[in-house]
């Protein structure tokens, strides 16, 4: 049992520590930025250019951290909507929005967590692919 109200125990990991320090994890993730944010811009349209960027910034975020919150759903919801063709960012939205319904209302209400990685490895290959996109869109020369 977890004691919320005891400040001696606020420090102390819970569950599994995560294996892989955060430190050794960040220096790819923050390599792989830092080649992003060097390019040239390639789109004759700059707004269109910084979106995408952002988006793909949030996106290199959420692949990096150690966990995942639903409600980030709701930041990329609109990104997406201006970075991708409207098709395209709708079928991105809908699978994220799958994933996460299967998460909660499916696997964790029902205390089956052996499940957890099925929707772990389907958000992450989604986020690589929706990562791939965003990237081959960034780096087209027409918008």
């Amino acid at each position: 049992m977890i004691d919320h109200f005891d400040a001696a125990k606020a420090a102390e990991p819970v569950n599994n520590p995560a294996r892989i320090p955060t430190w050794l994890s960040f220096i790819p993730f923050a390599l792989l930025g830092l080649f992003i944010f060097t390019r040239p811009q390639m789109l004759t349209d700059a707004n269109l250019d910084t979106v995408i960027f952002t988006t793909l910034t949030f996106i290199i975020f959420i692949l990096w951290s150690q966990g995942w919150s639903p409600q980030w759903q709701t930041f990329l919801i609109p990104l997406l909507l201006l970075s991708l063709p409207y098709r395209r960012a709708v079928l991105f939205i809908i699978l994220l929005g799958f994933v996460n319904l299967l998460e909660w209302p499916v696997i964790l209400s029902r205390g089956l967590t052996e499940l957890l990685p099925i929707t772990i490895f389907a958000r992450t290959f989604i986020f690589i692919l929706l990562g791939l996109d965003l990237y081959q869109r960034m780096t087209k020369n027409e918008p």
